[in-house]
């Protein structure tokens, strides 16, 4: 605005070139320009103004023609209201106030209702005189709006919070709400739709006597043009302009300009998907549509779509007091000749309303009918006062919290003297209209009799749980659907688990997985048929080990044949299956033995035919080639006959352990595989660091490594990598007395097929063997043997998984092997 002004040419104007302007004129338009407050400056006879950027906002469309206008040009709309405010103050030196004074402005195209809170003050001239006006100006439209629009929605809540009879009645109380606000509600009408048509029916409006409205009384959706694009149908606002109404346009009398536009907005209630209706509503005149004016209405929509909600929620109460009052009568009437006893309490004094002749037969007052309106305890004070059920019911009544007895002793009158009953009963507090509780309803029947013939039951069953806990036997009990309900404590001891884990059908927690589908179809069906149950399985006891079991369970009938339920027992066959496994054992291995120290017997005779008839070839004369193969075969040989007398001394101990090279026992078997691992393909890895010499039966390690080595090589009939290592290392587990680090570790490793883990729990045992027919089972059970007795450590890892198969066995030894030198 200071380039405006600069730029201006003030000549054509009352106030003539800037140079001419008196000081105090200069002064004022300084402090205006430099303000980012809006301010308006009146100047000479024909109040020219002069105004800030700030102030350009408030007059929108007539900025730029105002500046350096004369007023009354500029403001024609308004000047009956502001000019004689405006005389005032050059005339007189006047300075009024004005606090949201609404002006009809023509800012935007049309008069626009806008409210102001401004102040004019007198600017004196070098003559003393009044040369101008200082008006500093703020706009409040949107306060003064606001407030008044959000008056409107309270009142909206205000009738929601009367009670009403339905939603026709809430409509109307809508519609005098927004009728009080006719400058933003200028006419609105509340359509509803019929849920069984394509009707919607005008339910009220703001229209009073003198108002002209042309809305029409029904709208059909199906063909109305309001709803021809379904938008509002879907939940859409939807704005219209007069000439879409059928008898468009409307007028109102409240209003002196012709209706523009009129805003159609859905009704939804919380919980519904599609409209329950619309709300109908011309838009004022002097009011454009803005962001702000669409949420008030979508506020009164919602209003509206819960005023309507708690219409018809008070008439479904009104209906279900109705239906209530109808049902308690019948409860009323069930009451009376229930076979239970019942009464209904009131107060805390415990004050009889109501009871029946059941509860009458129970307490022995048959026919007695000056029963209500006395207190329980004044009535039965034997019963309820000295018997402790009036602090029950006292604590019911303070804490609203039921109380169920179950199975309660009581001594009540029977026939002039107390005897002794039990009972099953419900406290059950009441509650008043208010939220508090108002009294207590007793529900009582009497279990004397089921008692008594439970407990006889309980006495014969504890009898029999004693005598089962005292068998060595697990044993338990079933229901006829097969759901377990009782162990003996057996069954705990070895399982180590309680009857909350085991109960129903949780005993499948302690099965082996793999034989557990078996059982369960196997005792499925002996619950369908009814037959005995038999079977061996495994059970995880306590320790995590399993032991077979035998079990047998037997259906128990009544006298007419029904299974009432099933009585089973688990009894240990582990250790005859063990020592059964042992024998068999023993006797292969007796017949291994035999066979070795045979076949070794008929090798060695042989043997040394051959060993002497290379002695004799050698002494012979030939050439010197010959002599050099004849040595070779005599070494050869000479292994030979060691295998063949560690053969003879299988299972029994060799004659002096020696210090012996680890290295020197791999290179020697070796020599036996070289062949082997060229033609199948095998890479071989040698890592043999320098290490102390190994006190051992080096036959015995031999025999070991080898077997290791065999292995491998089966295990890579395609090809692979055998990686051989031998090291010193620190053999934390020593036993023997060496320092730390005098061990020696031993590493075979293949990338062969790998074991599974299966494989890896059964690689011990002897005669166990994936070798098929080509295995006899013995090899690592015999390499562990050696280990041990050499107090050494066997480690295997192994994996079966694509990328990583493979094998790795690690022997670590104490230098010492654990034995004595000899010497």
């Amino acid at each position: 605005m200071g380039a405006l002004l600069r730029a201006f040419d003030w000549s054509k104007t009352s106030l003539g070139p800037i140079d001419s302007w008196p000081q105090s004129l200069k002064t004022s338009v300084s402090t205006c320009l430099n303000s980012r407050f809006p301010i308006l400056i009146w100047w000479g006879p024909e109040m020219v103004k002069i105004y800030n950027d700030a102030y350009v906002q408030l007059i929108k469309a007539k900025h730029p023609g105002a500046f350096g206008a004369p007023g009354r040009e500029v403001w024609p709309e308004i000047w009956p209201t502001i000019g004689p405010m405006l005389e005032g103050v050059m005339e007189r030196g006047d300075a009024p106030l004005a606090n949201d004074l609404l002006l009809m402005l023509e800012r935007n195209g049309y008069a626009e209702e806008c409210y102001f809170t401004f102040s004019y003050s007198p600017i004196r001239d070098e003559s003393g005189g009044v040369g101008g006006i200082f008006t500093p100006v703020h706009e409040t439209t949107e306060s003064v709006i606001g407030d008044r629009r959000l008056r409107t929605l309270r009142a909206l809540s205000v009738s929601r919070n009367h009670s009403v009879l339905g939603t026709t009645e809430a409509c109307l109380n809508a519609v005098r709400a927004l009728a009080a606000n006719p400058y933003d509600v200028p006419f609105a009408g509340i359509y509803l739709f019929d849920p069984t048509s394509k009707i919607a029916t005008l339910t009220a409006s703001t229209a009073g006597p003198d108002t002209l409205t042309n809305f029409p009384q029904q709208l059909d959706l199906s063909n109305d043009e309001w709803f021809a694009d379904g938008r509002l149908l879907r939940g859409e606002t939807c704005e219209f302009s007069a000439a879409r109404v059928r008898r468009a346009p409307l007028s109102l009398e409240s209003w002196s300009a012709m209706i523009e536009e009129i805003i159609a907005v859905p009704i939804v209630e919380e919980g519904e998907a599609a409209p329950v209706g619309i709300v109908v509503s011309v838009i004022s005149a002097t009011k454009r549509l803005d962001d702000a004016y669409r949420a008030f209405f979508s506020q009164i929509a919602e209003e509206i779509g819960e005023a309507l909600r708690d219409a018809k929620t008070a008439e479904l109460e009104i209906k279900l007091r109705d239906a209530a009052d109808a049902e308690k009568e019948k409860i009323r009437a069930l009451f009376m000749h229930a076979p239970a006893g019942i009464l209904m309490l009131e107060g805390p004094e415990h004050r009889i309303s109501l009871v029946n002749e059941g509860y009458l037969r129970l307490v022995d007052r048959v026919g007695q009918k000056d029963v209500v309106g006395q207190t329980l305890g004044g009535w039965l004070p034997e019963l309820v006062v000295d018997q402790g059920f009036q602090n029950l019911l006292d604590g019911v009544y303070r804490t609203g919290i039921p109380y169920i007895g179950t199975e309660m002793p009581a001594r009540v009158n029977r026939g002039d003297q107390l005897q002794d009953a039990y009972f099953n009963f419900v406290y059950q507090p009441t509650w008043g209209g208010d939220g508090t509780i108002s009294g207590i309803m007793v529900y009582v029947f009497e279990v004397t009799d089921q008692v008594v013939a439970r407990r006889e039951v309980e006495s014969r069953e504890e009898q029999f749980r004693v005598l089962a806990d005292s068998i060595p036997h697990l044993a338990w009990m079933a229901d006829p659907d097969g759901d377990i309900f009782w162990y003996n404590q057996r069954w705990y001891e070895y399982t180590g688990t309680t009857l909350e884990e085991m109960s129903g059908w949780g005993w499948q927690s302690v099965h082996d997985p793999e034989m557990l589908p078996v059982v369960v179809e196997r005792y499925k069906e002996s619950l369908a048929t009814g037959h005995a149950f038999s079977m061996n399985f495994p059970l995880r006891g306590s320790d995590g080990t399993f032991h077979t079991f035998l079990t047998l369970a037997i259906p128990v009938r009544d006298s007419t044949g029904k299974i009432v339920r099933w009585f089973g027992t688990n009894t240990d066959v582990e250790s005859e299956r063990k020592a059964e496994t042992a024998l068999r054992q023993s006797e292969k291995l007796a017949a291994v033995g035999r066979l070795a120290s045979s076949i070794a017997h008929e090798i060695n005779n042989p043997l040394e035919a051959v060993t002497n008839l290379i002695y004799l070839a050698k002494s012979a004369p030939g050439s010197e080639e010959a002599r050099t193969f004849l040595e070779s075969a005599e070494v050869e040989l000479g292994r030979v006959a060691q295998i063949t007398n560690q053969t003879l001394r299988f299972h029994k101990q060799q004659s002096r352990p020696a210090a012996t090279d680890v290295r020197e026992l791999f290179n020697s078997i070796l020599t036996l595989y070289r062949g082997k691992l060229s033609h199948e393909g095998v890479v071989l890895q040698l890592e043999m660091a320098e290490c102390a010499p190994l006190l051992c039966y080096a036959g015995e390690i031999r025999q070991v490594l080898a077997n290791l080595v065999g292995n491998a090589l089966d295990a890579m009939p395609h090809g692979g990598t055998l990686r051989l290592r031998v090291r010193g290392c620190t053999n934390w587990k020593s036993s023997t007395g060496d320092p730390k680090g005098s061990a020696i570790r031993i590493t075979v490793a293949d990338t062969g097929h790998g074991m599974t883990p299966t494989t890896m729990k059964r690689l011990y045992e002897p005669f166990f063997t994936t070798k098929e027919a080509f295995g006899t089972g013995l090899g690592l059970w015999v390499s562990a043997g050696i280990v041990e007795k050499h107090r050494g450590h066997f480690h295997v890892r192994s994996s079966t998984k694509s990328g990583k198969r493979g094998t790795v066995f690690t022997l670590i030894f104490p230098l010492s092997g654990g034995l004595e030198p000899a010497n």
